[in-house]
């Protein structure tokens, strides 16, 4: 009973499937008929030149006077990484030198 009821199990969910991919198919064809009729339309006012414009506002253009300054101090760096001591490291390697036991 188990094994028959498969076959069941499957048809449902391919109907459901196939029922969901229809009703997708339909809403999308009307946006895209939508989409056509808007992109008609404002091809239309284009060729009558009577798509109406809106004037942006230019920018004012950059000078060197109003950059920004940015002031550094030492304040604001860092301190410099050392090992353990101020010189600089003697060896090849960076690390602390450790004695063997």
């Amino acid at each position: 009973a188990l094994f028959d009821s498969r076959i069941l199990f499957l048809v449902t969910n391919m109907q459901t499937l196939f029922a969901a991919e229809e009703v997708f198919n339909s809403e999308t064809s009307k946006v895209y008929s939508e989409l056509e009729a808007v992109v008609d339309k404002l091809a239309k006012e284009v060729q009558k030149g009577t798509l109406p414009r809106k004037s942006l506002n230019r920018p004012l253009p950059i000078t060197n006077n109003s950059a920004p300054v940015i002031q550094t101090s030492s304040m604001n760096t860092p301190p410099k990484a050392t090992n353990g001591s101020s010189h600089k490291y003697r060896g090849n390697s960076p690390t602390k030198d450790y004695e063997v036991v």
